[in-house]
């Protein structure tokens, strides 16, 4: 049981980083597009 209470906030901050990069890739991506309409 210690092993899962020592991974599971790694695995939270991972969860909330990838989120994050998904975020920021679809940002670029929405950007993108928005400068080749203008």
């Amino acid at each position: 049981m210690r092993l899962y209470v020592f991974t599971f906030p790694i695995m939270r901050d991972q969860l909330i980083a990838n989120t994050i990069l998904v975020a920021l890739a679809t940002l670029m991506v929405i950007l993108r597009g928005v400068s080749r309409r203008i």
